[in-house]
């Protein structure tokens, strides 16, 4: 009788805590919204403004020219928005935001649990992702991470729920056009996916038919935009001519960080020259021209300097992954300031920095389990790569979070190391700590 009771009670709290989550989650976001005062700095002012353009009917323009600074995926999203419902007031942005983040837990709650048989296990997990800092105050900052990590999230759910390759193939293939437009490096997905597709299946020839469907339906998607840069601005822009610059900013031999680089600090003569000439007229994010002379000095020196590049590389990963979480307090609460509030200055900037502390602590703890989980796990991922012979039940939690980590810190290695570069990996990060520090005894899911 105790035993059946101890059951029944056990089903209705597993009914009620996932819904639980999810109004937490929400509540806690909508007090960011309104509570949190934030500024649209950078590369989010620049959002915005494009956005307000699409909205008021003037294209994806900046500074009264057409651009390809960004993705174009984001402003449009959020710009056809602010024409939708008549405002372009950034409150709107945010609450987009908020609607946006709590459907990536949703959609996460379906990706959780094909990772974990135990579903206190997708509990654990799905909590600290609905009150992980980065994912609750992001909503502050109208920038492109929470559109793309709940499109990524979409694209894991087809992953592994859609079990007709002829649904699938091209859904993932379309979704990855889709996420191309907001993050210019998502081309390269289609190798992430086909990996996982093979480490499944071990099907060659169906990993070829999905690298086939999926480039053909991605170049589909993505082809008008490219179409629409190569009218503007005579040549072929993918998506955005915004990678030459920053691999020359990150690449070179001024830096010594890793990090974000003035271009006008950077010991270059002949691109000094180029900048004075275009930025006379133009800003660094008009300035379509520069794309390639930045390209081909980066290459230039990546290729004279490899050991450097390496080291810079490090650097970029150390500041993406292992240096706190200062982009909380740069990007989604910098409007919070002594002024407006009661206790004396001291006090004040003492607390703030101690909540600072304890979000680097989480975010750092968080990505160096997820990194553990992945060097304990190399061998059997390697083992299971080269393996000819489909698992019955294979892992799915180390293939996919093994492949995805892998991935987004090659990007950071190459290109640029911040804090905010680490937002989308978190969904692969958390289940991966959770599998170390709570599931030491091999689990199959």
């Amino acid at each position: 009788m105790i035993t059946k009771i101890k059951g029944e009670f056990g089903r209705i709290l597993y009914i009620a805590a996932f819904p639980l989550i999810f109004l937490a989650a929400t509540a806690l976001r909508l007090f960011c919204v309104f509570r949190v005062p934030t500024e649209q700095l950078y590369d989010f002012s620049t959002y915005q403004k494009i956005a307000e353009n699409i909205a008021a009917g003037l294209g994806h323009t900046l500074d009264g020219v057409p651009v390809a600074w960004q993705g174009c995926g984001y402003p449009y999203f959020l710009g056809n928005f602010y024409r939708l419902i008549g405002s372009t007031d950034v409150l709107y942005g945010k609450l987009l935001n908020t609607a946006l983040s709590v459907g990536t837990l949703v959609v996460l709650f379906f990706v959780f649990s094909k990772f974990f048989k135990k579903k206190s296990h997708v509990f654990i997990a799905l909590a600290i992702t609905a009150f992980l800092p980065n994912h609750v105050l992001y909503v502050n900052v109208l920038g492109s991470e929470i559109l793309f990590t709940f499109l990524l999230s979409l694209l894991l759910f087809v992953f592994l729920y859609v079990k007709d390759w002829r649904i699938s193939f091209p859904l993932i293939g379309v979704l990855i056009g889709v996420t191309s437009l907001v993050k210019p490096f998502m081309p390269a997905y289609i190798a992430v996916a086909a990996i996982m597709i093979w480490m499944i299946s071990k099907n060659l020839k169906r990993t070829g038919l999905f690298v086939v469907t999926a480039t053909v339906l991605s170049i589909a998607v993505i082809s008008p935009w490219a179409f629409r840069n190569y009218k503007h601005f005579g040549r072929f822009v993918l998506v955005s001519y915004n990678s030459g610059y920053v691999l020359y900013i990150n690449n070179n031999d001024t830096n010594v960080t890793g990090a974000w680089l003035d271009p006008a600090a950077v010991e270059n003569e002949k691109v000094q020259r180029e900048l004075q000439v275009y930025l006379s007229e133009k800003t660094i994010k008009t300035a379509h021209e520069l794309e390639p002379l930045f390209k081909d000095e980066t290459i230039k020196w990546i290729t004279s300097h490899p050991v450097e590049f390496l080291k810079l590389g490090f650097l970029r990963v150390n500041q993406t992954f292992f240096a706190g979480a200062n982009d909380i307090s740069q990007w989604t609460m910098n409007g919070v300031t002594a002024e407006n509030d009661t206790k004396p200055a001291n006090l004040f900037y003492r607390d703030f920095n101690l909540l600072g502390a304890f979000f680097d602590i989480f975010s750092i703890t968080l990505n160096i389990l997820g990194f553990v989980f992945l060097f304990i796990s190399a061998k059997k991922f390697i083992l299971l790569f080269f393996s000819r012979k489909a698992a019955p039940e294979p892992d799915l939690l180390l293939i996919i979070t093994i492949i995805n980590i892998l991935f987004f810190t090659a990007l950071s290695f190459v290109f640029e190391g911040q804090a905010r570069y680490a937002f989308p990996v978190y969904m692969f990060m958390i289940p991966a700590a959770v599998r170390l520090l709570i599931n030491k005894n091999k689990e199959s899911e």
